[in-house]
């Protein structure tokens, strides 16, 4: 009961933040890709490599693929004690950020490096045949070079997922993000993402996942919040002995 009445109350709280934030008018276009390997290691652990490769539109231009956003490289070991949760830690991750892209100044503004260390918990709330919903919280403790503060980032995502068949299936989610520490207070929001994505097994080893997430997001020198639409494809391949 504690646990639940903790969630909900940092949701609120979040959501009372970003409304009372200024919204820019205009929006911001993004795709974004990411290539998993993945690894069973054993019958409760396993071990994931992530590409991430991201595009935005540029300045006057809605082309979601025009300017580079992100590079990035992760490591998860996962270990899943049951059927119902799992644990994930991610000893090592190294982000490559360019600047977002709302001003034609923006373009020529330098790139940001960042060093992660995170660790995630999922669990099944609920499964009711077809239907199953997730809960994900995480904590990040993210590295920036230069100049920017360290910053300690929690994450809690709400998802539902429906199964069509045994190699189609829908996920529907929303997930906050909030920053705990090593910012300014009015900048405890950082970011919720709400969106959806298909994920279409084609075979025991490969799997592809499209989708759609609306973002909305607390500008890093501003109290203004920017609306992001971000088009997805991901793939990954699952090594079997």
């Amino acid at each position: 009961m504690k646990k639940k009445f903790f969630f909900t109350f940092i949701f609120i709280n979040s959501i009372f933040i970003s409304v009372n934030n200024k919204i820019i008018a205009q929006t911001h276009s993004n795709f974004w890709s990411r290539l998993s390997l993945n690894k069973k290691i054993s019958s409760r652990y396993k071990f994931d490599l992530e590409l991430q490769y991201r595009r935005q539109n540029g300045f006057e231009n809605n082309n979601p693929v025009f300017e580079p956003l992100l590079y990035s490289l992760r490591t998860w070991v996962v270990y899943q004690p049951k059927k119902e949760i799992q644990f994930s830690i991610s000893p090592f991750a190294y982000f490559y950020h360019f600047p977002i892209i709302n001003n034609a100044s923006d373009v020529s503004k330098p790139f940001l490096k960042e060093y992660r260390i995170a660790f995630a918990m999922d669990n099944k709330i609920a499964n009711y045949k077809k239907y199953v919903f997730q809960n994900r919280v995480g904590l990040e403790y993210r590295i920036f070079q230069p100049t920017i503060n360290n910053v300690v980032r929690f994450r809690e995502k709400l998802a539902m997922k429906y199964a069509f068949t045994s190699k189609w299936s829908l996920f529907v989610y929303d997930e906050m993000l909030l920053n705990l520490c090593g910012v300014a207070r009015n900048h405890m929001f950082d970011h919720n993402r709400l969106g959806w994505n298909v994920n279409f097994n084609i075979t025991p080893k490969y799997k592809i996942e499209a989708g759609y997430i609306f973002i909305t997001r607390l500008q890093r020198t501003a109290i203004t919040n920017v609306e992001e639409n971000n088009f997805l494809l991901n793939f990954t391949y699952f090594f079997t002995n």
